[in-house]
């Protein structure tokens, strides 16, 4: 279940075991098979969701949960940082031209071929 707490936030609602699922675990999970506009900030694992009379999820209870959770975003992959420097620098070397930003696409940065 996701809830949007800004237009620019996602939180990722996770029903199990708070101790036997990591957010890192779930943000990761989203991250290899969604966009990355789609990938949660935050994910919160509860033992069952909030309910309606009706037995649906009660979204705006999800929603309230989602303002004042105090959750920090998910820690980032050791090493991580390094790596998207090192990876950003040799596309910037073969493409000639500055680096982009992580969330840019080929729709936001036009991308030129180099002559060769």
């Amino acid at each position: 279940m996701a809830v949007r707490s800004s237009s620019t936030e996602v939180i990722a609602f996770v029903e199990g075991d708070p101790g036997a699922l990591t957010s890192d675990t779930v943000i990761r999970h989203f991250a290899q098979r969604l966009p990355d506009t789609m990938v949660p900030s935050r994910v919160m694992v509860m033992p069952a969701f909030p309910l309606t009379p009706n037995g649906k999820p009660d979204m705006a209870r999800l929603s309230d949960i989602a303002k004042t959770a105090t959750a920090a975003p998910a820690s980032p992959v050791k090493g991580a940082a390094a790596l998207v420097a090192t990876i950003t620098q040799v596309w910037s070397t073969v493409l000639a031209r500055d680096p982009q930003g992580r969330r840019s696409t080929s729709s936001t940065a036009a991308v030129r071929r180099p002559a060769c």
